[in-house]
């Protein structure tokens, strides 16, 4: 699958995977995805402390995992040893946090991935732009992946080792959001699309980047009446926890 895909709008992609019905940012979230027929996956990137690219959402473990710590001071080795599974079901105890290979192995080539590039303030954005990038070319994925950040500086990195690569600027949802989008999306990043907070999308935002060549995608969209609205708008695609519902209503079960 490549970008455009299959659909030129009203793209699906599991947020996070399919994590309602198993851990977030977890291989068995990213097969059911994939199994229910999402176009596309949503996952996190965090680089460990022996820059390893782990897919996983908090920089801190404690929500999603047997043990606490920060993603940035453990090895892989340590990661890998963590139960990410046990806290949403015990059906999934023993589940790992992947690294982002594994997901390539699992998915690549066969859905699109919204990559999400998450750091703190502290760290160097051009390392994990890096790291990603270079990962993304060893597995020839350069067409299937999209890569986004509220950050905009491994963004700026991304485009700069690769002009053709997809990306966009998540927008909060506020004022702010807006105004970041703007200046750092529209003037400094030049993205592909606009990857915006549900609050902020409208039918004259889609139709206004439509008329510049770029994408909307909103994130994260879990009401019926709001996927239905924005499916009719023509919205390029949405990141969504209720995989099953958005596919029906997409699909004209609903």
């Amino acid at each position: 699958m490549t970008i455009p895909d299959k659909l030129e709008k009203n793209l699906i992609f599991a947020h996070r995977g399919a994590s309602t019905i198993a851990p977030e940012n977890t291989l068995p979230a990213f097969k059911l995805a994939m199994e229910l027929g999402a176009d596309g996956v949503e996952l996190d990137v965090i680089l460990t402390k022996d820059k390893q690219l782990a897919v996983v959402h908090d920089f801190e473990l404690d929500r999603t995992s047997s043990i606490g710590g920060t993603v940035q001071e453990m090895t892989l080795e340590e990661i890998k040893k963590v139960d990410a599974g046990s806290w949403f079901d015990e059906e999934f105890k023993g589940v790992q946090i992947p690294t982002l290979q594994e997901v390539f192995d699992l998915i690549g080539g066969k859905m699109l991935i919204n990559i999400e590039l998450k750091m703190r303030a502290s760290e160097k954005s051009r390392d994990l732009a890096e790291a990603v990038i270079n990962l993304v070319r060893k597995n020839n994925l350069e067409h299937s992946v999209i890569y986004s950040s509220f950050n905009p500086y491994p963004l700026f990195y991304i485009k700069w080792m690769d002009k053709n690569a997809s990306v966009a600027l998540l927008s909060m949802g506020n004022f702010l959001g807006k105004t970041i989008n703007f200046f750092f999306g529209k003037l400094l990043l030049h993205p592909n699309a606009y990857h915006l907070n549900h609050e902020l999308v409208t039918s004259r935002w889609i139709s206004s980047a439509h008329r510049k060549m770029l994408k909307v995608r909103s994130y994260t969209v879990n009401d019926m009446d709001e996927m239905k609205k924005f499916f009719e708008w023509g919205i390029d695609g949405i990141f969504t926890d209720n995989l099953q519902m958005a596919l029906s209503i997409r699909d004209g079960d609903k």
